[in-house]
């Protein structure tokens, strides 16, 4: 682990980085033995898949919980980079895990657009005033009405005539 450990602080990956990507190899190192009593002599596909159903499945984190998507994504990252060493270094002929076995985590959305009331009062009367050749005024009525509806369904709660936008 010590030459591994030199590989990565000669790519300037940060000590935490090293520290997470060692844990994960030595973790790996003895989920294989326990599960297979075969001491780790180079990665294996197959091992590798079994390890990641493992890690997603069975393995619990401090609290009890199952690991979130994120923990089990460092693990992966270790043992791609470890496996980057290994045949970097000859030690090992094939790449047996790559980035593309992380799991794919769908990050809660933030909208960059921030609308005040003011800003829907005049895109509201911009649909009544809009002139466009295209829109009939029954159209212009019913988009009108559509925004008062898309405000309205925005709003958290109504105190009198103050709306509270999310």
């Amino acid at each position: 682990m010590e030459e591994f450990k030199k590989y990565l602080k000669m790519e300037k990956k940060s000590e935490q980085t090293i520290n997470n990507y060692i844990l994960a190899v030595e973790i790996y190192k003895k989920w294989l033995l326990d599960s297979t009593n075969v001491e780790f002599k180079k990665l294996i596909r197959e091992n590798i898949v079994d390890f990641i159903f493992y890690i997603r499945k069975i393995k619990k984190s401090k609290k009890g919980l199952p690991l979130r998507a994120e923990s089990i994504n460092q693990y992966i990252s270790g043992l791609v980079k470890f496996n980057e060493y290994l045949v970097e270094t000859g030690k090992q002929k094939n790449i047996v895990i790559t980035s593309k076995d992380k799991i794919k985590i769908q990050k809660n959305g933030i909208n960059p657009c921030k609308v005040t009331n003011e800003d829907i009062k005049k895109f509201r009367q911009n649909i009544l005033e809009s002139d466009c050749r295209s829109l009939n005024n029954f159209e212009r009525i019913r988009n009108y009405c559509l925004v008062c509806i898309m405000e309205f369904c925005r709003c958290q709660s109504i105190r009198g005539n103050q709306y509270y936008f999310r």
